[in-house]
């Protein structure tokens, strides 16, 4: 049975355990990597422990892969945001980040879900600034059935070779060094995006890369689900 606690999860992921294969491999390893990998690094914590809770991760990933397991409710987008930043603020310390929050209606939709496209995004965005650097987002409602949220980071940009490639699996260079995308699954994001009825994008030039999410108010319809 996968964690009720999908928090879990994201902070996982933000601590670059992005995938399930990963966290397998954390799972065997020495006790202290796994401990790092677990986020218990404590000398009051086992190595017992720190496998359960890399067990439920497994499972947590798993879970994430197979949308219909989470049920629609009304959302604040901006708490799912918040919640997010607040995850990963180990890795935010030395990011300024900018909030441009709009005025939002709640929508319908899957929040442990929405959760995971954020994490991903931001994810990617620190990988690309390498260290300091500024993540904006902002957040906005072009129509009364459509809420936009829009992530950029000021990191060295996307080439444009690469750019159309990075929504596709396990995208790598043909030496197969890891490239913007590859485990930090932005496949998956645009999918759950889609599977919600909406649209993520990117856009990218050096200085200015841009994730745009646009998610409609009632949620998805029933083709979509």
């Amino acid at each position: 049975k996968a964690t009720q606690d999908p928090e879990f999860a994201w902070g996982i992921v933000g601590s670059g355990v992005a995938d399930a294969d990963l966290a397998i491999r954390a799972q065997h390893s020495a006790p202290t990597a796994a401990l790092g990998a677990a986020g218990l690094a404590s000398a009051s914590r086992n190595i017992e422990v720190a496998t359960a809770r890399i067990s439920e991760l497994v499972h947590s990933l798993r879970a994430y892969s197979r949308p219909e397991t989470e049920l629609e409710e009304h959302v604040d987008v901006h708490v799912t945001i918040d919640d997010t930043l607040h995850l990963l603020s180990h890795r935010l310390r030395d990011v300024e980040v900018v909030r441009e929050f709009g005025v939002l209606p709640e929508i319908t939709a899957r929040p442990s879900q929405l959760g995971q496209v954020w994490t991903n995004i931001i994810v990617n965005a620190l990988d690309a600034l390498g260290g300091p650097g500024q993540i904006e987002i902002t957040t906005s409602a072009p129509d009364e059935h459509t809420v936009r949220v829009v992530i950029a980071d000021n990191g060295p940009g996307i080439p444009p070779d690469v750019l159309p490639r990075i929504f596709e699996p396990r995208f790598s260079t043909k030496k197969g060094t890891v490239r913007y995308g590859l485990g930090l699954g932005m496949g998956i994001s645009r999918r759950i995006v889609e599977e919600h009825g909406g649209t993520l994008t990117a856009q990218s030039e050096p200085g200015c890369t841009e994730m745009t999410v646009t998610l409609p108010v009632a949620g998805p319809t029933k083709e979509e689900e």
